[in-house]
């Protein structure tokens, strides 16, 4: 496949975004575009880390311990960790589905064998979405991420479903969840609390009476399904958090690769996490976002 050929498909991944077309060019000296069948393992666990890969088509599986999965989905590099450890892989990658991927030299990259503004170039991205990674994921205390208060990548609801003032269930404190959760797919991900007050006092999840903390989680997930759709599902992961003697529902959010719209009965809703606000954009702006975000 021609140059030209790669660096379109290196333009087409966020990752790249801020390449120039003469850096992405020097830059597919050391990348190859491979065909990749369902099922076929990219690269194992314990193996030496050479290459990152972003994928271009279909869909690709990281496996941790033959259990943990993460989905790779278009778009998305992977096997980054390559370019800034010199250890063995700590994942398999598999594929899926009939898959695409472009390889790229990670040794290259490490022993400046092209150019060093652009090694130094990508290896900042990787820093960067390795904080980013940080920030969205349990390895960072829920204790800490709570004390620091909401802001651009945390937000606090006390409750999924139940209405404090009413004293029952209520549609719309549910869609509030789900509209905080599109407005950080949309941005640069973040991590919401359910069963968190807006001061970061600890409330808890038994005031939204589901029987278990699972039912809890499987019915976020169907909401999440049915409001934001599949890919955003892929992007958000749940789990429950014990602080306080209380359980409370912690909803990591990664960045989206594509625009997540959140469904009502009516219309399609468009949000996005600016500073410590969720908020609406209306169709110009909408369209102006996603253009420069996606």
């Amino acid at each position: 496949m021609n140059t030209t050929e790669i660096i379109k498909k290196l333009k087409e991944s966020p990752f790249f975004s801020n390449f120039e077309n003469d850096e992405l060019e020097h830059l597919s000296t050391i990348a190859t575009i491979q065909k990749v069948d369902p099922r076929t393992i990219v690269f194992s666990e314990r193996t030496p880390a050479n290459s990152l890969f972003i994928l271009t088509k279909g869909h690709i599986h990281l496996i941790f311990d033959n259990k943990k999965i993460i989905d790779i989905t278009q778009g998305q590099v992977f096997g980054d960790w390559a370019v800034v450890n010199d250890n063995m892989r700590i994942a398999t990658a598999k594929s899926t589905i009939q898959s695409e991927i472009i390889e790229i030299d990670a040794i290259a990259i490490k022993e400046f064998k092209i150019d060093p503004k652009i090694a130094y170039k990508i290896v900042r991205q990787i820093a960067n979405n390795l904080v980013s990674r940080l920030v969205v994921r349990s390895q960072i205390s829920s204790h800490i991420l709570i004390e620091e208060g909401e802001t651009q990548f945390i937000e606090f609801k006390s409750s999924l479903r139940w209405n404090a003032h009413t004293n029952k269930k209520d549609a719309d404190i549910e869609l509030a969840s789900i509209k905080t959760i599109a407005g950080f797919l949309n941005a640069k991900g973040g991590v919401l609390f359910i069963g968190v007050r807006d001061d970061g006092s600890i409330l808890g999840i038994k005031n939204d009476s589901f029987e278990n903390a699972d039912k809890m989680m499987l019915h976020l997930n169907h909401l999440i399904t049915s409001r934001l759709g599949k890919e955003a599902s892929s992007h958000v992961h749940l789990s429950v958090v014990e602080i306080n003697n209380h359980l409370i529902l912690r909803v990591d959010c990664d960045a989206s690769h594509q625009p997540i719209y959140v469904k009502t009965e009516k219309d399609e809703l468009f949000f996005v996490r600016v500073n410590n606000l969720t908020q609406s954009y209306s169709l110009k702006n909408a369209v102006e976002y996603i253009k420069e975000r996606f």
